[in-house]
C-alpha cells in the first residue's frame, strides 16, 4: 500500500530489499522524503492513479528503477537522485518531467520505450553498459552526455524528426541508429563492434574522429543521405556495406581507410 511506502520513507534512510508500489493505490502523489537509498529494486507497474513521485533525499537505487504502464504518471521529481542500476521507463504516455536526468551520475542500463516524451536531455554519465531508446513516437530531440557504452547504443523507431546529439560519446561496442533525422558525434573515435545506420532520414553523416570499426560498418536504405564523411577512418574489422542509399553519390574523405577485414558490398549511385 502507499501508506507502507510513506511509512518506509519516514522510518529509515536505507532500505534493503525491493519496493513495489501496489497497483490499486488511490493517492495521486508518492512522497519519499527521508529515504536516501534502496538496496534493491523500486517498481511501479500498472499504477493507474499515480500522478507524481517526489523526493528531495533519495540518492541511490542499487537495482532497477522501473516505471511501467502507469498511464497518468506525469512528474518524477527526484532532486538528488544520482545512482541507479537499471533505469526502465516503459509505457508512460503522460510523463513529461524527469528532473533527475540532470543529477544522475551512475547508471548501468537505460531503457526508454513507449513514452510520449518530446525531448530528453541529460544523462551526464561517463560509462554505461547499454542504452536502448525506442518506440517513442513524439521524441524529436535527444541529447545524451554519455561518454562510453560497453555493450549497445540503440536508438530506433522514435519520432520521424528526431535529432540525436552525442557530444561526449568516445567509444561504444555496438551502435545502431534507425529512423532518426540527424546525428552529431564530434568525439566518437572507436566502435569495437558493429555500426549500423538503417532506414534513417539523415542527409549527412560526418564523424571526424572515428578511427576504427571492429566489426561490420553498415549504412543501408537511407534515402536522404547525400554526404558521408569519415576522414579519420583507418580500419573496418568486418564487412563494409553501403547499399540502397539512393542519394549517396559521393563518399568524401575515406583516404585513410587501409584495412577491411570482410567483404565490400557497395550498391547505388556511389561514384567514389
Amino acid at each position: 500500500m502507499a501508506s507502507d511506502v510513506f511509512d518506509l520513507a519516514a522510518a529509515c534512510k536505507t532500505f534493503t530489499g525491493d519496493v513495489v508500489v501496489a497497483s490499486d493505490i488511490l493517492e495521486p502523489s508518492l512522497e519519499l522524503d527521508g529515504l536516501e537509498e534502496i538496496d534493491g529494486d523500486f517498481i511501479v507497474d500498472n499504477v493507474t492513479q499515480l500522478v507524481s513521485i517526489n523526493s528531495d533525499s533519495l540518492e541511490t537505487i542499487r537495482g532497477s528503477f522501473s516505471l511501467q504502464n502507469s498511464v497518468i504518471l506525469n512528474r518524477i521529481n527526484l532532486e538528488n537522485f544520482a545512482t541507479v542500476g537499471t533505469l526502465n521507463l516503459v509505457g508512460l504516455p503522460n510523463a513529461q518531467v524527469l528532473s533527475f536526468l540532470q543529477t544522475l551520475q551512475q547508471c548501468d542500463r537505460i531503457i526508454i520505450s513507449n513514452t510520449q516524451f518530446n525531448e530528453l536531455q541529460g544523462f551526464n554519465l561517463q560509462t554505461v553498459q547499454s542504452v536502448r531508446i525506442f518506440n517513442n513516437p513524439y521524441l524529436e530531440s535527444l541529447n545524451l552526455q554519455v561518454s562510453n557504452v560497453e555493450e549497445l547504443l540503440l536508438i530506433e523507431s522514435n519520432g520521424r524528426k528526431l535529432d540525436v546529439s552525442l557530444p561526449n560519446l568516445q567509444w561504444t561496442v555496438n551502435m545502431t541508429m534507425r529512423n532518426i533525422s540527424s546525428i552529431n558525434t564530434p568525439s566518437l573515435a572507436q566502435i569495437n563492434g558493429t555500426l549500423y545506420f538503417d532506414s534513417t532520414y539523415i542527409n549527412d553523416f560526418t564523424s571526424p574522429l572515428l578511427r576504427s570499426v571492429g566489426e561490420t560498418l553498415r549504412i543501408m536504405s537511407n534515402s536522404d543521405l547525400a554526404n558521408l564523411t569519415l576522414p579519420s577512418l583507418e580500419s573496418i574489422g568486418g564487412d563494409l556495406q553501403l547499399q540502397n542509399n539512393t542519394n549517396l553519390a559521393i563518399i568524401d574523405r575515406l583516404d585513410r581507410l587501409a584495412t577491411i577485414g570482410g567483404a565490400v558490398n557497395i550498391s547505388g549511385p556511389v561514384e567514389q
